[in-house]
């Protein structure tokens, strides 16, 4: 067993020696479960306040083993919403890659959410998936590149069904928020690109879209208003709106 020497650290002598841990092979088959514990693993890593476990390291290594999941047979009901739950973990490494200021990874992971999206038929994601990777594109340096994956983003945004409803895992914004947002991320790059004017025509347009309630877990628009009324010198509007 262990023992230990005064001023000397434990020795491990005479212990069995630890074979390597071997995969954890995949199911025979997915169900309901496997689904939750994707999300359940999805939420868990978006809302770490460490470090450590946002690595995107981390994050990439569980998207490998989700994506694994979805070469194992299952009902079709099953396997579509594997499809999303796996795409909606992939959107979340993405902006651990983001993070980490880390593109060719953050793109990696948002294209296989986008593509993981399309092929489940599921248009909120889809669009999801675009505003992300447009508003992200720009931080990286890439306004025009941005600015057309943001547009992408607002036209697809119309398709989204009316009453649709999502669980609170990549967000629960309704049909009007994702189209404000995807305006309001416009308003953004074209602000960055010099063109004021049009930046304002587009914040406007989202502020007349979508308004938040005080039960809106994401905010509102006032902020980003206010740094775009700051940019063009109208300070009083600016320190109304913040």
């Amino acid at each position: 067993g262990l023992s230990v020497v005064a001023g000397q650290q434990p020795s491990s002598r005479g212990l069995p020696r630890v074979p390597g841990l071997a995969p954890v092979p995949l199911p025979s088959r997915i169900d309901g479960i496997h689904v939750a514990q994707v999300r359940d693993l999805t939420r868990r890593l978006g809302e770490a306040g460490n470090p450590a476990i946002t690595d995107p390291d981390v994050l990439s290594a569980a998207t490998g083993w989700a994506t694994g999941l979805l070469g194992v047979p299952g009902s079709e009901p099953v396997k579509r919403a594997l499809t999303v739950a796996v795409a909606e973990l992939h959107m979340e490494a993405g902006w651990a890659g983001f993070d980490a200021w880390r593109y060719d990874r953050m793109m990696h992971h948002f294209t296989t959410a986008l593509g993981l999206a399309a092929e489940a038929g599921d248009t909120y994601l889809q669009t999801l998936a675009m505003i992300d990777a447009g508003g992200a594109i720009k931080e990286f340096g890439r306004p025009n590149d941005g600015l057309k994956m943001l547009q992408l983003g607002w036209l697809h945004a119309r398709h989204i069904p009316e009453d649709e409803q999502r669980a609170v895992v990549v967000g629960s914004l309704g049909k009007a928020a994702v189209q404000a947002c995807a305006q309001m991320e416009i308003a953004n790059v074209l602000a960055d690109m010099k063109d004021l004017g049009g930046a304002e025509r587009e914040m406007e347009k989202a502020r007349e879209l979508w308004s938040a309630t005080p039960t809106d877990l994401y905010g509102d628009l006032d902020r980003p208003a206010a740094r775009l009324a700051l940019r063009q010198g109208r300070l009083d509007t600016a320190e109304s709106l913040a």
